[in-house]
């Protein structure tokens, strides 16, 4: 039993140090070097396929073995990395800080999620040093309220096709009211998010935009209505 285990670790270790070389693995020549069967080599490819998807979250990498039918084996493919630069994570975080779109309850902890992402500690504490001025002196929008929320609720029901009832605060415009709509779109401009909707058992026929932030109930119905074809929405009729 334990020269069957060393012998199965060493032919894994061989297929493994091949893959990582860029090299082709062909089950019919590994089967003969080693002297097991086919089926065997296939077992030995699946069990680096689970060691290599359960190193994900440590390497930062996507890594998977794919089946080369031209060049008749398998090959290590890198499919995308987890990781962000320093400077991508940087500048995104500056783009999110500067938006002035979010609270701070809402917006720190995805900016902290991001620098998170690099490459390794030396580097999360550079970006982090780096966005603390910004931080410091974040202004959060004046309406106060989350939104992750009802981004969310608002992004499903447009994806969805969904009737929406909202209760909507005018203010001095036309007060507090409710809406049945149709959402179209979700935009973001001057620090503010806004959606697009059609509104129902009204004679107007052309879209109505709404601060999101004003929105302060939001039902989802069940019953779906039918997208445009043409739904790109400008800033039109902003107020």
């Amino acid at each position: 039993m334990e020269n069957y285990s060393e012998d199965k670790a060493k032919r894994i270790l061989a297929i493994y140090t091949r893959l990582r070389q860029g090299k082709i693995v062909e089950k019919a020549a590994m089967s003969e070097t080693y002297g097991v069967s086919q089926r065997t080599i296939q077992r030995d490819i699946t069990d680096i396929q689970c060691f290599l998807q359960d190193q994900c979250m440590e390497t930062g990498s996507i890594q998977e073995i794919i089946f080369d039918k031209q060049a008749g084996g398998y090959l290590l493919q890198t499919k995308r990395s987890q990781y962000l630069s320093e400077k991508a994570a940087l500048v995104v975080c500056k783009i999110l800080l500067e938006s002035r779109a979010l609270i701070k309850a809402e917006l720190f902890p995805i900016i902290q999620s991001l620098a998170a992402l690099c490459s390794d500690d030396a580097n999360v504490s550079v970006v982090k040093n780096l966005l603390q001025n910004g931080m410091q002196h974040y202004i959060e929008p004046e309406h106060g309220k989350k939104l992750i929320d009802q981004l969310w609720t608002l992004e499903q029901a447009v994806k969805g096709q969904k009737y929406i009832e909202i209760m909507y605060d005018g203010r001095e415009d036309e007060g507090r009211a409710g809406w049945v709509l149709r959402p179209m779109q979700i935009m973001f401009l001057e620090f503010r998010f806004y959606l697009v909707a059609y509104v129902m058992d009204t004679d107007n026929t052309e879209p109505v935009i709404y601060q999101i932030d004003r929105i302060e109930e939001c039902l989802v119905r069940e019953k779906h209505f039918r997208m445009p074809a043409d739904r790109t929405f400008g800033a039109e009729g902003q107020e």
